[in-house]
Parts: structure tokens; C-alpha cells; sequence
């Protein structure tokens, strides 16, 4: 499900007046809660270097309050290259978009999936329910949504960032801890130190990417991989994975009417989630790889709480999308 946040400013202007822009934004547009909430507050720091009356500043941590302009408050364009694809793009800190030379946008993974399984939709539930029970606020209903999809999303990102910590830095993490001591790249954190422990057992001798970003130009697609498995690198044989933290991996999610992957993938978050890693798959395939098959790492809360390995492999074949895409 992707959420839907929305953040609003009193930004003063001049002696009891003000502006309060409202912004609304969807966590699928977003490869993460931090780039999202990134993005918001430097668009309303640009609004208010606009508007702010004299003696109000609007600060957001790294970004500069030098003359206050739009200019001085947005950032430039960076250049990406992919080590695999060997494609180099430009990427668009404030929009978070993947774009070329000519400002041309690229279509992201994390957009792909959602053009055949349609967003939920918050504000015909919210406004049933307030039908159902007319003592609650549906302001209310949507902040405590908000709240928990929040704390799920920190959730998420803080596992995903341990993981590729350990992935990256182990080796140096081991020859920093003395005798005895934990690996020095495995968080102080015990509970997401023995989730990463957990995820680890039988994979230490993997040779594996992390967060690796791929882009294909004839096509203009792009993303980031959490996992990309080495199975042999002479003759570029990989497998793409992910790692979900969701509530539910097989919570029903149903795909569009007219959706060409019916029957292909199943009407679940796990469906939702191999079409993404499908999207990868078609831009490592046009840059020459085999994709051997997806796999889907799912943290299980409730085998987590009872001290099992909470780690559930799902896997998949690659699902061809190269008639959407426009393949000819």
C-alpha cells in the first residue's frame, strides 16, 4: 500500500499574516520515508525564502539559506552511473526523479508496479468508516494511519540500511573488533543487530551487491536493487532480490482490469513486489546479463517475536515485461 503524507507550515509574512501551504506526498513516489520528508521541507523552505516576511528564516539542515531564492534552497542534478549497466543519468535530489541530459524523466521501479496494482484508497475507506462510526474524526483516522505507516516505514528503513551496512563493511568491521566483540559494521542495536545476524547465517560466503542503481536509456528506466546475487561474474549470471519488511507479505492487492500480468503474478503485496524486481531484471537483461530468477526476503514479525529466524525466502521467475515497456 502506498502512503500518503501531508505536511503543512505557518510561514509569517508580515505583522499577523501569514501563508500555510499544504503539501501532499505518496511514499511510492519515494525510494524512502527520509527522501520523501527530504523533499517536503525543501520545498517549503523554497516557498518560504519566497514569502517570509523580513526577520523569519525557515532552516532545514543542509540545505543553504545564502540569499534566500528558490535557487539558493534547491539542489543541482547529480550524475549516476550504474557499475552494471554502465549508464550514466542524471538524478533530481528535490523531485527524487531519475532524468536525462534534456530534463526527459526516466520511469523509476518503485512507480513501475503501481501502474498495474492501483494505490489504496484511503479516502473512500476513511470516509466509510466515519459513515460507520460518526463519533470519530476522520482527520483523526487519517494522522493515526499516518502515525503507522511512520513507525512502519523507520522500521523498514533502519533494517534495509543495517543490512547493506553489513553487506558493504563486514570485512572492515571484523578487523576492527578486538576479540570477543561484535562485528563492528552489525548495529549496537541488539534487535536489529540479531535480525541482520539472523538474515547472514549461510549467506556470509555470498558474492553480492547492495543498493546497486541500474538505468537502461533506450527505454529511460531506472532504480536502485537492494540485493543483486553474483552467481558468476565472468559470464554475468545474477539473481535480484529484496528485502520486505511489510505487515503481511500476501496481503491481497489487486491488479487493474485490464492488467496483462493476470494470471502471471499472484493479487498480493509478494505480486506487487516481483513485477518490481521484473522491472530490474528487463534493464540488467538489456545490458547483457542472465537473470537466473527473484528472490523476496521477508522479515516475519510474528517468527521474530517467538525466536525463530524471521527470514522467509520467496522466489520467483522473471516476469516479462517487455511488451509494456514497448518492446517491438
Amino acid at each position: 500500500m502506498a502512503e500518503t503524507f501531508q505536511i503543512e507550515a505557518t510561514i509569517p509574512t508580515v505583522q499577523y499574516g501569514n501563508v500555510k501551504p499544504l503539501m501532499s506526498l505518496d511514499l511510492g513516489d519515494y525510494d524512502s520515508w527520509d527522501d520523501m520528508r527530504d523533499t517536503a521541507l525543501t520545498r517549503l523552505k523554497s516557498i518560504s525564502d519566497m514569502v517570509a516576511g523580513d526577520g523569519y528564516t525557515f532552516d532545514v539542515r543542509g540545505v543553504s539559506n545564502k540569499g534566500r531564492t528558490v535557487e539558493t534552497s534547491l539542489k543541482t542534478p547529480i550524475e549516476k552511473t550504474s557499475e552494471l549497466t554502465g549508464v550514466t543519468i542524471l538524478y533530481d535530489q528535490d523531485s527524487h526523479k531519475y532524468l536525462d541530459k534534456n530534463g526527459n524523466e526516466y520511469l523509476s521501479g518503485s512507480k513501475f508496479p503501481h501502474k498495474f496494482y492501483p494505490d489504496f484508497d484511503s479516502k473512500m475507506i476513511i470516509e466509510k468508516l466515519v459513515a460507520k462510526y460518526p463519533d470519530i474524526s476522520g482527520i483523526d483516522i487519517s494522522r493515526m494511519w499516518k502515525i503507522n505507516g511512520t513507525a512502519s516505514t523507520s522500521l523498514g528503513t533502519s533494517i534495509h540500511a543495517a543490512l547493506e551496512n553489513y553487506d558493504k563493511y563486514s570485512s572492515i568491521g571484523a578487523v576492527l573488533a578486538a576479540d570477543g566483540e561484535r562485528n563492528k559494521a552489525l548495529s549496537k542495536n541488539p534487535l536489529i543487530r540479531a535480525i541482520v545476524e539472523k538474515f547472514h547465517e549461510d549467506r556470509d560466503t555470498e558474492d553480492v551487491g547492495s543498493e546497486c542503481f541500474v538505468a537502461n536509456e533506450e527505454y529511460k528506466l531506472a532504480g536502485v536493487i537492494d540485493r543483486v546475487k553474483f552467481i558468476d561474474r565472468d559470464k554475468k549470471i545474477v539473481r535480484i532480490q529484496d528485502y520486505k519488511t511489510d505487515g503481511d507479505i500476501k496481503e491481497k492487492r489487486y491488479q487493474i482490469k485490464d492488467s496483462p500480468f493476470k494470471g502471471k503474478i499472484d493479487n498480493t503485496l509478494l505480486g506487487l513486489h516481483f513485477l518490481q524486481l521484473s522491472f530490474y531484471a528487463f534493464i540488467l537483461q538489456k545490458a547483457g546479463y542472465t537473470v537466473e530468477g527473484l528472490d523476496v526476503f521477508w522479515l516475519n514479525g510474528d517468527k521474530l517475536l517467538s525466536g525463530e529466524n524471521p527470514w522467509e525466502t520467496f522466489t520467483h521467475d522473471v516476469v516479462d515485461i517487455s511488451k509494456v515497456i514497448g518492446v517491438k
